[in-house]
């Protein structure tokens, strides 16, 4: 696809069933550039949001996602929340070189991390894992 409108963050691809997808390629934890200002400070939290009035996914740079039910006064099926213990969901964990390891792209951060975010989907990809 055209680079146009593309933005810092990534680039335009077509994704396997022939749909645009957004492939996000910034490094956001070194990219001056990731961040922006939030009533609550500094983020560098970027997302894609997926669905309608009853469920919306939202897919984060990070390499998880978060289920909210705005049908329901709004609630958080699984909200990122660490200090409550609650991590969220969309994530695994890869066997690399002996050692436990979750997706998370700041544990697995790498040129080999891929994350695309598409009309029907959110991916990510680090080969080499087991």
């Amino acid at each position: 696809m055209r680079a146009f409108g593309s933005g810092r963050f990534g680039h335009w691809i077509t994704d396997e069933a022939g749909l645009p997808a957004y492939e996000y390629t910034c490094n956001h934890l070194a990219d001056p550039g990731a961040e922006y200002a939030t009533p609550r400070g500094k983020s560098r939290q970027h997302f894609h949001l997926l669905g309608n009035l009853h469920v919306s996914a939202i897919a984060h740079n990070e390499g998880l996602i978060e289920f909210f039910r705005p049908d329901t006064v709004g609630s958080w099926l699984n909200r990122y929340a660490p200090q409550w213990g609650a991590y969220a969901g969309g994530f695994g964990f890869l066997r690399m070189s002996g050692n436990i390891r979750s997706t998370l792209y700041r544990h697995l951060s790498s040129p080999m991390y891929r994350r695309v975010w598409g009309w029907a989907t959110s991916a990510r990809a680090h080969p080499g894992g087991t």
